[in-house]
């Protein structure tokens, strides 16, 4: 908790457009890997692959759509 309470500390002092810019490129490095994160995902959703493969594509839009706003809550951090 004390790592996660300072690393929120850190993340809250860089400026928004380049938080944008960090979660934007998360994002795109699960578009890169989709496949690969489909197949962690799958079993533990319980899903076959190509709903995991699918999800692992949500997720990268989510990153995408934060990436836009510039302003991400602390859970982000």
């Amino acid at each position: 908790m004390h790592a996660c309470s300072e690393a929120s500390k850190t993340w809250m002092n860089i400026p928004a457009p380049k938080r944008g810019e960090i979660v934007r490129e998360i994002g795109e490095a699960f578009r890169t890997k989709l496949e690969y994160m489909g197949r962690l995902v799958s079993p533990e959703m319980g899903k076959i692959l190509a709903e995991g493969t699918g999800e692992a594509s949500s997720m990268s839009f989510y990153f995408f759509m934060y990436s836009l706003t510039n302003s991400f809550p602390v859970i982000l951090s």
